[in-house]
């Protein structure tokens, strides 16, 4: 590996990552103490909170990615497929998860649509609630579209190759012809005394094919499956169950898509944004969790206010 692409690698593996493991240990340790009610002070929680028990396992998941990356990082020091497989697993299922528990929370605090006792948001199209009277959405017709379209959008990844990809190279020389030439007479055997299998090439970071058929070929299929069994479901009148399935499919849809525009054509430089996008999820997640569950009372500072300005008790 040239010395730039190197740099590349270690900025990644040493900043990126392991700010991505530190946040996600964080934000898990901060979610259990609020579900433990150790957060009473500053948030106030519903009685049933297996939204944020959901929205927990999914940052556990991410967790789990960034460990068996950091295997692959810290200890072997090459990647490997069956922790790059255990990666891509992972991260897509907290992907799920963390779509349907913000969905979840969304619609108990904002949209309403399954809750009986409180008004929808749609309310305001629809004019008189069908839902509750015979299980029949206005929107629903709109759902099914939604449904075909993460039907069809699996389709093309299916086409992409899945022929283990390494990094270009060439498009991180450095412009200083000593440095380079240091780094090439000096610390690259230098790095071989410590690291025998150490390869100077594009060769030195990859992303294994078999890894890239389960992203490109096992993922799309699986979310095919996911809205077919969505639609099938609807079809038997659970919707519940059905919006469930389809708002997880849609994490999963997510996850396959990031992969393939971030890794499409340079995977060095699309690791680097693969952990800059999970620092975004995690910091999203941790502020909808401040502001939705903010305690008025805990800080009267900042009181909540009505469109007429004045404060709700």
């Amino acid at each position: 590996m040239e010395l730039g692409s190197l740099l590349m690698a270690l900025f990644t593996g040493l900043v990126a990552k392991v700010a991505v493991m530190i946040v996600t240990t964080w934000l898990f340790i901060y979610m259990w103490r609020m579900i433990k009610g150790k957060k009473s002070q500053a948030i106030l929680l519903p009685v049933d909170i297996k939204e944020i028990k959901l929205l927990s396992l999914g940052v556990l998941f991410f967790w789990f990615s960034e460990m068996a990356c950091a295997v692959e990082s810290y200890i072997l020091l090459e990647a490997s497929t069956v922790f790059s497989i255990l990666h891509s697993f992972t991260t897509a299922t907290g992907m799920g998860l963390f779509f349907l528990a913000i969905v979840i929370i969304l619609d108990n605090k904002v949209i309403h649509m399954f809750n009986p006792k409180k008004t929808c948001v749609g309310i305001h199209i629809c004019k008189t609630c069908t839902f509750i009277k015979d299980n029949h959405c206005h929107f629903e017709s709109l759902y099914k579209l939604f449904l075909l379209l993460f039907l069809f959008i699996s389709i093309p990844v299916l086409f992409a190759p899945v022929e283990t990809k390494y990094v270009p190279v060439d498009r991180y020389v450095l412009p200083f012809t000593e440095l380079n030439d240091y780094y090439a007479n000096t610390i690259i055997p230098w790095i071989k005394t410590i690291y025998t299998n150490y390869q100077p090439t594009d060769k030195s970071f990859k992303l294994h094919g078999l890894q890239l058929f389960v992203d490109y070929r096992i993922f799309p299929i699986m979310t095919i499956i996911l809205s077919l069994l969505s639609a099938l479901l609807l079809r038997m009148k659970r919707k519940k169950l059905s919006f469930g399935l389809f708002f997880f499919n849609m994490g999963l849809v997510a996850f396959i898509y990031f992969q393939y525009i971030l890794h499409f054509d340079d995977i060095l430089f699309g690791s680097l944004m693969h952990e800059f996008l999970e620092l975004w999820f995690l910091f999203i997640t941790y502020v909808l969790l401040k502001r939705i569950y903010l305690d008025p009372k805990a800080h009267p500072e900042h009181p909540v206010k009505l469109d007429c300005g004045q404060p709700l008790d």
